[in-house]
């Protein structure tokens, strides 16, 4: 994981009210309310699902299709509290 993705991370765990937004694998770029995470193994995903799962403030996910069809297995990335 790069060291925005670390970053947008961080904001997810903290539960950032600002991030509503975010991005999974794709080239939105940071902003105040959308953030983007670029995964690079398992860990990283299992630690975004669980973070995910933990917010009360991100309304919006999007997940790029390069990244469903063909990185994350089924049970990678999971969001639940």
């Amino acid at each position: 994981m790069d060291s925005d993705s670390r970053r947008t991370l961080r904001r997810i765990q903290r539960n950032d009210d600002t991030l509503t937004e975010l991005c999974v694998g794709n080239a939105y770029g940071d902003s105040v309310h959308i953030g983007t995470v670029w995964c690079w193994d398992i860990g990283d995903y299992q630690r975004l699902g669980v973070s995910i799962g933990k917010n009360k403030f991100i309304t919006k996910l999007d997940v790029a299709e390069e990244i469903a069809t063909e990185t994350i297995a089924n049970d990678d990335l999971i969001c639940r509290p």
